[in-house]
């Protein structure tokens, strides 16, 4: 009688096991799922950071067409500056009537706005390639971010994390569930001796 009682008490604590078992994969699970739903909530702020660099980028074409526009607005000025020039060179040529020395002063005059009008050009020019060159840096660099951390980074960590957890989840239930049936079975036997 007594090493029945004693194979009962052991058989419920067997059992009382199980459910301890039973409520710790439960918890396991919940905690699998949590790590999901974090990691599914990085993906979609991931998104969001990739929206705000396409704002950025956007932002930056926007710069580039108001650049684009100061361009025009330079050649505009040489464009005039010209026109100027053509005129200062009639008035040269009205001057030159009324004195040699006149004559000789709208010379330099002439050849001073010549040497401001030139110097202007090459530093409008300098200034736009610099500019093109900033923006097709930004160009790259937006596109290099985007490409590399946030497509492949963030679909390689979700679909990892996806199929790894639930994996790894179910992997360790089946082995503990192995081994503590098997431990069952061997006291269970060993009560029966």
């Amino acid at each position: 009688d007594d090493a029945d009682i004693s194979a009962i008490d052991k058989l419920d604590e067997v059992y009382s096991q199980i459910n301890d078992l039973k409520s710790a994969s439960t918890q396991l699970v919940e905690g699998a799922k949590t790590l999901q739903d974090g990691t599914e909530e990085y993906v979609s702020k991931s998104t969001e950071f990739a929206d705000g660099l396409e704002t950025f980028n956007q932002g930056i074409n926007t710069a580039t067409n108001s650049y684009n526009k100061i361009d025009e607005g330079i050649d505009s000025v040489n464009s005039n500056i010209s026109t100027i020039k053509n005129g200062a060179n009639k008035l040269n040529k009205g001057a030159s009537d009324l004195s040699d020395g006149l004559n000789s002063l709208q010379t330099g005059v002439s050849a001073g706005k010549e040497q401001a009008v030139s110097s202007l050009e090459e530093s409008s020019k300098t200034l736009s390639d610099g500019i093109d060159k900033i923006i097709a840096g930004k160009d790259q660099e937006v596109e290099t971010i985007k490409e590399q951390v946030i497509e492949n980074a963030n679909s390689k960590l979700a679909e990892g994390l996806k199929t790894g957890v639930s994996s790894a989840v179910s992997s360790a239930i089946d082995s503990t569930m192995k081994k503590k049936m098997a431990s069952i079975k061997k006291e269970f036997l060993q009560m029966k001796h």
